[in-house]
This record gives C-alpha cells, sequence and structure tokens, in this order.
C-alpha cells in the first residue's frame, strides 16, 4: 500500500443497510477501516446494518439530503464553461466545500446539467490532491437496486 495515492469503493444504502465493497486503499483511508481490517475485508461485499456503530459514518453521504448539503459551496463560484461529462452536456462550477469551522476547505467541481433542469451528473471534492467523485444521476427514475447475495455482516470496523 505504501506510495499509492487512490482507491476505489462502491457503497449501496438498501433499507437500513449499507454495503459496502472496497479495495484495501478505500477501505483504510476512505472509509476509516483498521489496517487489519481493511486487509480482511477488501474486495467483497460487507452488509452493515443500522445496528451497526459503523453505520451513520458509511452511510453519512449515500442519502439525498447528505449529499445535497455536501454539494452546496461558498462563494466566489466560478464557472468552467460547457463540457460532456459521463456522456451529458454539462456546466462546470468551481469553488469551495462547506466545511465544518476548523475544517480544512476542500475545492468542488459540480458539474450541472446545461440544458434543460440543472441538476448534478457529478461531483468532484479535492483536498492535498485526493480528488473523490460523486456521480449523480437517473432523476426521477425508479431505482431498483439489488442486495449484493454473497455480503457478507460486517461486525465491526
Amino acid at each position: 500500500m505504501k506510495g499509492r495515492s487512490h482507491g476505489e469503493v462502491s457503497a449501496k444504502l438498501i433499507a437500513d443497510t449499507v454495503y459496502v465493497n472496497g479495495d484495501i486503499f478505500a477501505l483504510r483511508n476512505y472509509v476509516g477501516f483498521t489496517a487489519t481490517a481493511a486487509t480482511d475485508e477488501a474486495n467483497r461485499w460487507l452488509s452493515i446494518p443500522h445496528s451497526n456503530p459503523d453505520f451513520s459514518a458509511v452511510a453519512a453521504g449515500l442519502t439525498i439530503g447528505s449529499t445535497t448539503t455536501e454539494l452546496e459551496m461558498t462563494r466566489p463560484i466560478a464557472s468552467l464553461g460547457e463540457s460532456i461529462v459521463l456522456g451529458q452536456k454539462v456546466v462546470g462550477l468551481k469553488g469551495k466545500a462547506r466545511s465544518p469551522a476548523g475544517k480544512p476547505q476542500l475545492t468542488m467541481v459540480v458539474y450541472v446539467r446545461a440544458r434543460g433542469v440543472q441538476l448534478p451528473v457529478e461531483a468532484k471534492l479535492t483536498y492535498q490532491g485526493v480528488t473523490d467523485a460523486i456521480s449523480l444521476g437517473h432523476w426521477n427514475e425508479r431505482v431498483a437496486e439489488t442486495t449484493p447475495s454473497d455480503a457478507i455482516s460486517l461486525q465491526t470496523s
């Protein structure tokens, strides 16, 4: 893991359970697992029920309310013009992410649809050279998410 600077993690919130699948780097640095837990649980689906103390931290960015709060920017906000992101024509907006007092500010770029209702398509948050990307889409469409059948229950991270 030494020298690695990025990882990948997927998370799903289905009913009262969060399902997480990530590599060692992502579980350790993004989700907050210990080194041992990240190594043991990497690259397989983990289920974290609502009753687990880790649920709130992992589920924090997976609801519409929490995601829209994470996308709030402070002024000044600069337009980056039109481009294509995830196959859609978008307008990029760059600013600083809102952060709690005493916490470092993150640079954020939010790409919103260029035409029609200007809903977010993607957001990228950067701090100290690390960029997190959040893809958003399928607005107003019915979502039929499936529970990973091979998920194992996470006791604690």
